[in-house]
């Protein structure tokens, strides 16, 4: 009997140890791949969302500034702007304003709204939180000129500086967390 239990169960006993822990091992490499494709979704849809459309709409903003200063003066923007609503300068940025960045500030508002998505980097959400008060501030800006009342001209709070280095490294530290899952 004991020949029997040496030769016999101790290798069966082994075998179906062997097989649960290949399950068990199996198992959690299906489970950590799953979690590693839901981390990959999850930073894609943060880039796709979020990331990618703020960066594209500040650099058409940026862009827009950038000719605006080529085509009616670069240096003294808003002193030229602030002279009356009869200064030549003053018609060009309103019209600007209204035909060129009123777009671009609505389609940054919708993105704005996302910011669920953002990773906890305080430096580029209140960087965030003031480039929304600045588009807030036009937006009251163009509800009166839409009235009428073309005696404010510019926001309060300018474009918060640096924010595209900053959303850049977002950019880059969400896509090198994503090549590394």
């Amino acid at each position: 009997m004991k020949r029997y239990v040496k030769h016999i169960v101790i290798p069966i006993v082994l075998i179906v140890m062997a097989l649960l822990l290949k399950t068990v091992v199996e198992r959690y490499y299906v489970a950590q791949d799953n979690i590693n494709k839901e981390k990959t979704m999850y930073i894609k849809e943060q880039l796709d969302v979020f990331y990618l459309p703020l960066k594209q709409t500040l650099h058409q903003s940026k862009v827009s500034w950038s000719d605006y200063k080529k085509q009616y003066g670069n240096e003294n923007v808003y002193e030229q702007i602030n002279k009356g609503i009869d200064n030549p300068h003053t018609r060009k940025w309103q019209h600007y304003m209204l035909k060129v960045f009123r777009p671009l500030h609505k389609e940054l508002a919708k993105i704005l709204k996302r910011r669920d998505l953002l990773i906890k980097n305080t430096q580029l959400r209140e960087k965030l939180d003031l480039l929304q008060t600045h588009i807030n501030q036009y937006q009251i800006i163009f509800a009166q000129w839409d009235n009428k009342n073309r005696s404010e001209n510019i926001a309060i709070l300018h474009f918060p500086e640096k924010l595209e280095e900053e959303l850049n490294t977002e950019i880059k530290t969400l896509l090198q967390k994503r090549d590394s899952l």
